[in-house]
């Protein structure tokens, strides 16, 4: 293993330097002059001083002891031919020359000690250096025991560790597997919703271009809803003021230029009901202009688009027939104004139609068709007696002959509805009605002369 291997390597490589470091400390005790060979410094101490050395002369009373020896070299004394080895004792020997002055002459006995000190203290030395070579070497040992449990309890460590790591890796393994597979259910889900977001997205800007179109379309219209209203407010008071004028033809056609434009605006915004008013009017104008196509046009359109079912549309076409029928002088006109009163009487309230029979026969648009209007009052609506009535009151309020010649004329076709089989009672009733005071003469002197009937 690899970790095992390093840290056996790093544990010798402690272990030589320690042995190293134990070597270099006794090698430098001996330099330092604790360990090393007896003659080499009995050498140096015979050396010093000597004076033959070339060196200094001793101060005074210094001994020195000058030691010669063979070949010029520090070890037995030479023995120079003639001269016998001397030992002796004070300040000459026997038998020999005097020592030079200044010389003393050492006794072997002292050369010995100084020896046997030396000795003992290299000894000693030597002990101690063994003694911390063997401290050194049980440093050392118990050093590699302690590397060796380490490196064992690293390896059983490493080896747990390994394990652990393996099994660990087996878990990472599976989760990610598992994150893996939802991972790659959440991708596709997350593709999905980028999908139905950039869906979104494109909605949005769809919907955002038709917002606005939608807002410029509403801005169009609304300034077409602002003409169409101001013109239909004034609308009302030209056609009043264009049906009592002198010029009435030509101011008409100059009009339809300005409602037609309001027609289109209702029709393209799809308002039927004001798409109605406006053809009525359209009619009306049409027929002041006396343009008769565009006056039966409009006046058709003004029926069939009328979701309120307004009676006054079906008065008013009419009306524009009637006016064709006076100038055009053709007889379908004339019938088909009298359908659309007989509808338009068909769809009235009972209690109002003789009201509504008076304001028809009093409008100049039906004037054409005057008579048909009162033999329809007389024989299919059965109202003549109570339009009679209503005429008769007027003239007696405002004296106008015309009103009383209606009355009389609207009488007699009432008498005459029944062809010859109305009653002397009926006509007596008739005369003493108090409605009819105004022309109670008149129809009795109808009644002498049997004109009545």
């Amino acid at each position: 293993m690899i970790r095992s291997n390093t840290l056996r390597s790093c544990t010798a490589m402690f272990g030589f330097a320690l042995a190293l470091w134990s070597l270099i400390v006794f090698n430098a005790v001996g330099q330092n002059g604790e360990v090393g060979s007896p003659n080499q410094q009995l050498g140096n101490a015979a050396m010093i001083g000597a004076p033959n050395s070339g060196g200094a002369a001793p101060p005074s009373g210094v001994v020195v002891l000058q030691t010669t020896y063979q070949n010029g070299s520090s070890g037995a004394p030479s023995r120079q031919p003639g001269s016998a080895p001397t030992s002796t004792r004070g300040n000459g020997s026997p038998g020999g020359p005097a020592a030079p002055s200044g010389f003393v002459v050492v006794q072997t006995s002292y050369l010995e000690q100084l020896a046997a000190a030396q000795k003992a203290s290299l000894d000693a030395v030597a002990t101690t250096s063994q003694s911390a070579i063997n401290t050194a070497k049980a440093n050392l040992d118990s050093v590699a025991a302690t590397t060796k449990l380490s490196i064992e309890a690293s390896e059983g460590r490493e080896a747990t560790l390994i394990h652990f790591v393996e099994i660990l890796g087996g878990l990472l393994t599976v989760l990610a597997g598992v994150i893996g597979f939802f991972g790659f259910q959440k991708y596709n889900q997350v593709q999905e919703w980028l999908g139905k977001i950039e869906g979104t997205k494109n909605e949005i800007e769809e919907t955002n271009k038709q917002v606005v179109a939608r807002a410029n379309d509403f801005a169009e219209k609304l300034g077409e809803l602002e003409q169409l209203f101001t013109g239909m407010h004034s609308l009302s008071m030209k056609l009043d003021s264009i049906s009592r004028s002198k010029q009435r033809k030509k101011e008409a056609a100059a009009e339809l230029g300005e409602i037609e434009p309001l027609y289109r605006i209702a029709e393209k915004l799809g308002n039927i009901r004001v798409q109605s008013y406006l053809a009525a009017s359209l009619s009306i104008m049409c027929m002041y202009a006396e343009q008769w196509s565009g006056a039966c046009s409009y006046a058709k359109i003004s029926i069939d688009n009328n979701p309120h079912k307004w009676r006054d549309r079906i008065y008013n076409a009419a009306c524009v027939y009637a006016a064709k029928f006076k100038k055009m002088h053709q007889d379908a006109d004339r019938v088909e104004a009298i359908n659309l009163l007989m509808q338009y009487f068909q769809e009235t309230q009972m209690e109002d139609l003789a009201v509504e029979i008076e304001n028809a026969l009093e409008d100049d648009d039906l004037a054409s068709i005057r008579q048909d209007l009162k033999r329809m009052a007389a024989q299919t609506l059965d109202k003549a007696f109570d339009v009679a009535c209503r005429y008769a009151l007027k003239f007696a309020e405002k004296k106008n002959d015309i009103h009383k010649e209606t009355a009389i004329e609207l009488m007699r076709l009432h008498f005459k509805r029944k062809e010859g089989k109305i009653t002397p009672a009926e006509i007596e009733a008739a005369i003493e009605e108090a409605k009819l005071a105004s022309i109670k003469a008149e129809i009795e002197a109808l009644n002498a002369d049997h004109s009545l009937i």
